[in-house]
């Protein structure tokens, strides 16, 4: 079985850091600051894509001006970011069990790789796909790689997400899914996506997800 995780709201803990960041790139550049639901709701969607939701007329000339800046503040030495509790033992359980695990993540290449190596997690999956290096979602093309890469059917894999976005993803080639209700998007944006499941927890996942494994 290939389990395909989303990563920033779904493994790590990491949504405040990420709409704080986005708010205060804003400020930076002179730009009012998006409110935080519309910050949250973008999670999961490439920087770009994100900047574009939020200031649908944004300046293409100072895109890159709020990109590092909002690097700048969410990498900050201070801001400390951690896996949700029991995702490190959920995932080595999956693994030890013959799972296949992926990412698919609206983060960029540089970005996973730092907070991969700093969670001793490089090594774990067997394939990453950022937004960097395919179409971002809520385009399946990540998916759809990683199940020609892992050479699985698509009957064996699932998406795992926080968000409508990874939601959407995943149904647009007709994969299964479960979504994680304590991530970036409400309850009611998780339902609106009409996901196959929703689970509450890391422990409810866990479980959710050995259930698949034969």
């Amino acid at each position: 079985m290939l389990f395909i995780f989303d990563w920033d709201g779904t493994l790590m803990d990491s949504t405040y850091q990420i709409t704080s960041a986005l708010q205060k790139a804003f400020r930076d550049v002179g730009l009012e600051a998006p409110d935080t639901d519309k910050a949250r709701w973008v999670i999961g969607m490439s920087l770009h894509q994100a900047l574009y939701h939020i200031a649908p007329d944004l300046d293409p000339e100072i895109i890159p001006k709020i990109i590092e800046h909002y690097k700048i503040h969410f990498f900050h030495p201070d801001n400390e970011l951690h896996l949700f509790s029991g995702v490190k033992e959920m995932l080595w359980d999956l693994k030890n069990q013959g799972a296949l695990l992926a990412v698919a993540t609206g983060k960029g290449r540089p970005g996973l790789n730092q907070v991969l190596t700093e969670q001793n997690l490089l090594e774990l999956f067997d394939t990453t796909k950022t937004a960097d290096e395919t179409a971002p979602k809520p385009d399946p093309l990540m998916l759809e790689e990683i199940l020609l890469e892992l050479n699985t059917p698509l009957e064996q894999a699932i998406m795992i997400g926080d968000t409508s976005h990874d939601i959407h993803m995943a149904k647009a080639i007709k994969m299964k899914n479960v979504a994680v209700s304590y991530g970036a998007h409400d309850l009611h944006d998780i339902q609106s996506s009409d996901p196959d499941t929703i689970v509450d927890s890391v422990p409810a996942l866990h479980q959710y997800l050995t259930s698949f494994i034969r």
